[in-house]
């Protein structure tokens, strides 16, 4: 008896190991003496009570967090799609840069077998003064230049880098008239040197008129020309050429 009593004696008697403070807390407020646990079980439970009690509030606080950060990616996904939703709104309602122009794009439709939208980019209405009449058509041109070039031939100093051109033109009359109307901006035109034909034989042209504002040249002729006849036109001009000439095409002396 003595024997068996040193024994249980002895299991009372066993050193507690060293735990941290707030393991020692949490084994106080433990009640393990009522599971008549001793020496290293009365430990080890209270040791595992501790660790599920921690792992039960880090698991809360992380669910809390997860749900945080949810609801977070919501909001930011509703106010996203809350600023589309305005942006598709005010878009039919904004002008465009077509709206605030003069040129702008339009539409035309036209009546026909079918009906069809043909559509015109940036049209520009020219001011009737600027158009040529449709009195005339042209079928074809024929240009010839002649460049001066200074110490190749023997010409005058004044004709050094100039150019002469000449320009036939051949049209058919759509309109009865008795006179031709051309474009001639920037292009200087010898009315002396100027002729017409029609069906091989000369027109004689009464008067070239110079209109300077709309850049065109008008030439009066002393008949007036049925429709469907050919015209030819030829005049004389000295085009003008406002680039820079290199001083070695001025000085030097070809080789």
């Amino acid at each position: 008896m003595d024997s068996g009593g040193d024994q249980v004696s002895q299991s009372h008697s066993w050193t507690s190991p060293v735990f941290p403070a707030c393991v020692q807390d949490h084994i106080k407020k433990q009640d393990c003496g009522k599971r008549k646990m001793f020496g290293i079980e009365y430990y080890l439970a209270c040791l595992s009570a501790f660790i599920l009690r921690n792992l039960r509030e880090q698991t809360a606080r992380r669910s809390k967090k997860g749900l945080y950060v949810s609801a977070c990616i919501t909001v930011g996904i509703l106010v996203i799609v809350i600023i589309v939703v305005i942006c598709l709104l005010c878009f039919p309602s904004t002008p465009r840069t077509s709206e605030k122009g003069e040129i702008a794009d339009t539409t035309t439709t036209q009546k026909g077998e079918g009906t069809k939208a043909i559509e015109k980019k940036n049209v520009y209405v020219l001011p009737q003064e600027y158009r040529l009449p449709k009195t005339l058509v042209p079928s074809s041109y024929e240009l010839v230049l002649t460049v001066y070039l200074p110490f190749y031939v023997d010409i005058p100093i004044r004709k050094n880098l100039t150019i002469d051109a000449e320009v036939t033109i051949n049209m058919t009359v759509r309109k009865p008239t008795n006179t031709i109307v051309l474009n001639q901006a920037g292009i200087s035109i010898i009315k002396e040197k100027c002729s017409a034909t029609s069906n091989g034989k000369a027109v004689d042209i009464e008067e070239v008129d110079f209109d300077h504002a709309h850049g065109k040249v008008s030439f009066h002729l002393r008949d007036s020309l049925p429709v469907g006849r050919e015209v030819m036109l030829k005049t004389q001009n000295r085009p003008q050429y406002f680039g820079d000439v290199p001083d070695s095409v001025k000085t030097t002396t070809p080789v």
